[in-house]
């Protein structure tokens, strides 16, 4: 999908970054039409409130998996719901939901296939749909999935099969099982922060479906599919000992829907647990919004005006939720995402300064970047699609060195600077290039540090007189002169 952005719109952020877009509105959409599937008392926004989650915001409009994952999945469901929905049932849509499933194994791994097949059956357990597993059309679905899914990896181990058992089965998929990553309630601590702003009216979403389990169909209904979707993941990554927060982001669709149709079910007469819930995310969203803009304002890494329309966002917020407009909260949680991206381009576009500076001034040379690493996660990507032309991924002090006497110019981070006189310049030497290095400084935002917070708040920018050494990381950028 990125490739097909590129090709139509060139290599830019904007062609990168489309497609996750345009996988999050569809995805939207589709929580749209599973609720009406599930409940026709829903209010229609289950879609909005997906979009407006920062989880989205971090990896749903980033060129990233997850939301693909969450496309995949959703758009399973919705056929497999619609098989069911039909009292003439059409084996199609069955064969639909797994063909979906099938190519969802290609986003990201087969385990989300295996996630939304489990889910599927635990459901029909759970609404005691018997018939269903007394059909043969069922089985040949599952078949005709798992073929498709497994197509793909059929391919590239044809093509280069030493290299997908050593880097994909082993590395990347066995050996992670010994590699412990963050605790199971950090796991599900980032879950909170991925639903804001919504993560206290989901749950009590949550609680007034519960209450209403035993009187209301719909209601059962609804927690079935919601406990079908989740307990997979949930249990799984749990359990898992390699885990990162993002994991759980598969999560975030569910408790979207789950939202909407709580407050459809609570409009006119708000329990005390929805008035609660709503003015307690208000208040949130105003404390989380002015602490941006006071630090962010302050610090100087955004314009005022971004900074400004931050502190209106959480005005606004505050008040919908206060008032118990929660239409008008959601609009405010989508100004809120605006302004969020306004932030991330301003800084994103002081991060690529250096870098289009040297672009600008030596157009005909290639640039490059030193990955002694390989790894598939490097940057190099993301800042070929920022400076609009691509960069060359050096593997080798070598291949450095030999870039540069071609007339490249290569860009090299701050421990790499460290080795410059005793890795490249002796390569240069030995290469008999005698022309001197021209070295400028890229200064780029820190990934990690310790980030004077009250200093800045207190000062001002000007009044932290270390503050450049404490937020900013000095890339160099060579060429050799002449």
């Amino acid at each position: 999908a990125t490739i097909l952005g590129w090709k139509i719109f060139g290599l830019s952020l904007f062609g990168a970054l489309l497609p996750s877009v345009l996988a999050l509105l569809f995805t939207a959409w589709l929580l749209d039409r599973l609720t009406l599937l599930l409940d026709r008392r829903q209010a229609g926004m289950a879609g909005l409130w997906f979009a407006t989650a920062m989880g989205t915001v971090t990896y749903g409009t980033t060129s990233q998996m997850e939301i693909w994952v969450c496309l995949f999945h959703a758009a399973a469901w919705w056929a497999g719901l619609r098989y069911l929905e039909k009292p003439q049932r059409q084996p199609g849509w069955l064969y639909l939901a797994f063909a979906v499933a099938g190519l969802g194994s290609l986003v990201k791994s087969p385990l989300y296939a295996v996630f939304w097949v489990l889910g599927f059956v635990s459901y029909l357990v759970l609404r005691r749909e018997w018939r269903v597993f007394r059909i043969k059309h069922l089985y040949l679905a599952c078949l005709a999935g798992i073929v498709l899914g497994l197509l793909w990896f059929l391919y590239i181990l044809d093509v280069d099969g030493a290299r997908f058992w050593s880097h994909y089965v082993l590395q990347e998929t066995w050996n992670k099982k010994d590699t412990p990553m963050a605790s199971p309630g950090a796991l599900w601590g980032a879950l909170t922060y991925f639903c804001f702003p919504f993560t206290f009216l989901a749950l009590a979403s949550l609680g007034g479906l519960w209450r209403a389990r035993n009187q209301d169909a719909a209601a059962r209904r609804l927690l079935d599919f919601a406990l079908a979707w989740s307990w997979p993941a949930a249990l799984f990554f749990s359990l898992y000992p390699y885990r990162i927060k993002p994991y759980l982001y598969i999560l975030v669709p569910v408790l979207a829907l789950l939202t909407d149709t709580g407050l459809a079910r609570a409009k006119g007469s708000p329990g005390p647990g929805f008035r609660w819930a709503l003015r307690a995310s208000g208040v949130l969203f105003l404390a989380a919004s002015w602490g941006v803009a006071l630090v962010l304002g302050r610090s100087e890494m955004i314009p005022p005006w971004v900074a400004l329309g931050f502190a209106g966002v959480g005005l606004w917020a505050a008040l919908s939720g206060w008032k118990l407009q929660w239409r008008s909260f959601a609009l405010a949680g989508l100004a809120g995402v605006l302004m969020f991206r306004l932030a991330a381009v301003s800084m994103g576009e002081e991060d690529l300064r250096g870098l289009r500076q040297a672009s600008a001034d030596w157009p005909r040379s290639t640039p490059a970047m030193y990955d002694s690493f390989g790894n598939i996660w490097h940057e190099l990507g993301l800042l070929s699609a920022g400076l609009g032309r691509p960069i060359e991924r050096m593997r080798s002090w070598d291949q450095v060195a030999q870039h540069l006497a071609r007339g490249g110019w290569v860009a090299l981070s701050d421990e790499q600077s460290l080795q410059i006189g005793t890795e490249l310049e002796p390569r240069l030497r030995a290469a008999g290039v005698e022309r001197p290095l021209e070295s400028r400084p890229w200064s780029r935002w820190k990934a990690r540090g310790k980030f004077p917070f009250r200093e800045v708040v207190l000062k001002g920018k000007p009044g932290v007189p270390d503050f450049d050494e404490r937020t900013r990381r000095e890339f160099r950028i060579l060429k050799l002169r002449g």
